[in-house]
């Protein structure tokens, strides 16, 4: 049996460290967010009910998910979509006068889902896929 030597690549145009070093070169004022950022990707449970959130494409301000499948399939809409949708709910909710919308959405080719959409006072989304 013949062996084969395999090259090893290095990459010269690359630096490499963890979180606390890379957030040495933050300004001063953001240095504090290292930790967050570290337990962002340590994968630890933030106070957040529920624990899954993103900007809103219109307003900037955040959407809760409490259902990670429900997250994947909004973030998976171009931000276009997201912002119609947004828009869309907020003038839906404020011209009824409720607060609350629940909105059955095609799941799969033979399954709805309920989606309980709230909106809360700061401006807030709340998407909770109906138990």
């Amino acid at each position: 049996m013949q062996r084969t030597a395999v090259p090893i690549t290095t990459h010269r145009d690359a630096i490499m460290g963890d979180i606390p070093n890379l957030f040495k070169h933050a300004s001063e004022e953001d240095r504090w967010h290292g930790t967050g950022v570290a337990d962002g990707f340590a994968g630890k449970q933030k106070s957040n009910n529920p624990p899954y959130r993103i900007p809103a494409a219109d307003t900037g301000t955040e959407i809760f998910f409490d259902n990670l499948e429900v997250l994947s399939r909004f973030a998976n809409m171009p931000l276009p979509e997201q912002e119609a949708f947004c828009e869309t709910i907020r003038k839906a909710l404020k011209e009824a006068g409720v607060d609350t919308l629940r909105l059955i959405v095609q799941w799969s080719e033979t399954e709805t889902k309920v989606l309980n959409i709230t909106f809360q006072v700061n401006h807030y989304l709340d998407i909770y896929l109906d138990k």
